[in-house]
């Protein structure tokens, strides 16, 4: 008896446009100034108060503009430690001139005091904005966790929320997979905000993760409505639409996006993943032969391109793109798993489990590469593994009802009736209802 059909990977688009939209100061993707946060007058009270912190600033400052954002920390560093010394001294110099009772506004127990003093307040400001460009840079070199602990931090030392931080913090949140922080983020971003297009286009981002993809929908119509010409929304609205079915207005959204920009190579590579999906494979073939052409580093492209000509049963075509897309990314999870099926397909069944594996290292919550790998090891004979797999798939998606007929497969394999029947009868159960996966 044969075992039901591998299950490509279309769930999930690998795309470089995943990257959300860090706050800038300018379309140079530069962090705001600090001299820009202040008037002339304060900032000519804050350098005679401290200029070797704010020297250290300004150095660090050019060198995130020149990309050496290790380097930048380390100043940055230096900075805030000047910074907090000066906070400490003069807050005491506060606390010995006044008692409890003289100063109107003191409280020791909350520092409240401190938020009358005009210095103190400056002092505070610089220390946040050196939080602030840390968290930049540790968040460029992708130090998600760091990054997220300086905008907390920058928060103890303004009074409200900062903006800049928030959409930056949320980005952070995205990136690490904490989509729902993420959100709330952007929740409180849009509330401080309201006409900014960022926090409603990296809400978006979040709950496409979720799946959420009406609500999506919603917050990138609206990120057009403040903004509509950035290509980039319309890209994110495009395959949200395109993961609802909605395919004519993804493409129309995909077309728009060209319009505005016809240079960005995602835009192509993502269409030409959803021609594939809705069985135009030639012209998916095309659009990512343009994306490769403007990017010839990008991995989706190559992927998406393999994916149309294994369905045109192009076999080696497919197998070569596959594996370029891994050179160019090894993480790639969609080209590893297709590779994985390729292999199931041309027959070398140990093999696939190899590329299976390690797609699974790099989503391991996804059911339908438990199953496929589930599949290879059954025709390898190594029936313990196999129904490992399809048990996973099935804690992972209860009504994945193939998942329950390969393993009643397996289990007949082995002699264990019973098991094989509860299976069967649970495969039946789910079909019939029609809540199947």
């Amino acid at each position: 008896m044969k075992l039901r059909k591998i299950q490509l990977i279309t769930s999930l688009l690998i795309q470089t446009t995943l990257v959300l939209m860090l706050f800038t100061s300018c379309s140079s993707n530069k962090p705001p100034m600090l001299v820009d946060k202040i008037d002339a007058k304060s900032e000519k009270d804050t350098m005679d108060v401290f200029s070797l912190a704010e020297q250290y600033y300004s150095d660090a400052t050019v060198m995130i503009e020149n990309e050496q954002y290790t380097d930048a920390i380390g100043l940055l560093d230096k900075s805030i430690g000047l910074l907090k010394k000066e906070l400490e001294i003069e807050s005491a110099k506060i606390m010995e001139k006044y008692s409890e009772e003289e100063h109107p506004y003191m409280n020791r127990t909350n520092n409240i005091y401190l938020n009358t003093d005009e210095r103190i307040n400056k002092i505070k400001w610089g220390i946040a904005m050196c939080y602030y460009r840390r968290g930049y840079s540790n968040q460029l070199l992708q130090n998600y966790e760091e990054a997220i602990d300086d905008y907390i931090s920058l928060t103890k030392y303004t009074y409200g929320c900062y903006l800049p931080a928030l959409i930056n913090r949320g980005c952070a949140y995205y990136e690490l997979g904490y989509y729902k922080h993420a959100i709330m983020d952007c929740v409180i971003a849009i509330e401080l905000a309201s006409d900014d297009p960022r926090p409603y286009y990296n809400k978006g981002k979040s709950e496409v993760a979720l799946g959420n993809y009406e609500k999506a929908i919603l917050d990138y119509n609206k990120a057009i409505e403040i903004d509509s010409l950035d290509p980039e929304h319309y890209l994110c609205r495009a395959n949200a639409f395109a993961r609802t079915g909605n395919y004519k207005s993804a493409f129309e959204d995909f077309d728009k996006a060209i319009s505005l920009d016809d240079s960005i190579s995602t835009v192509y590579s993502d269409r030409g993943y959803w021609k594939t999906v809705v069985s135009d494979y030639e012209g998916a073939i095309e659009d990512c032969n343009i994306a490769i052409a403007l990017n010839p580093n990008l991995s989706s492209a190559y992927n998406n391109r393999g994916m149309a000509y294994y369905e045109l049963n192009r076999i080696e075509k497919a197998k070569s793109d596959y594996f370029k897309a891994i050179e160019l990314d090894s993480c790639n999870y969609q080209a590893l798993s297709n590779i994985g099926n390729l292999l199931n397909k041309l027959g070398d069944y140990e093999e696939a489990t190899t590329y299976y594996s390690r797609a699974i290292s790099q989503q391991p919550e996804n059911d339908t590469t438990y199953f496929n790998r589930g599949i290879s090891y059954y025709y390898l004979k190594n029936y313990n593994e196999a129904i490992i797999d399809f048990t996973k798939a099935i804690e992972l998606s209860p009504n994945f009802a193939d998942a329950y007929r390969n393993r009643a497969i397996v289990y007949e394999a082995l002699g264990l009736v019973n098991k094989a029947t509860f299976d069967n009868k649970k495969y039946q159960e789910l079909t019939n209802s029609g809540n199947e996966k």
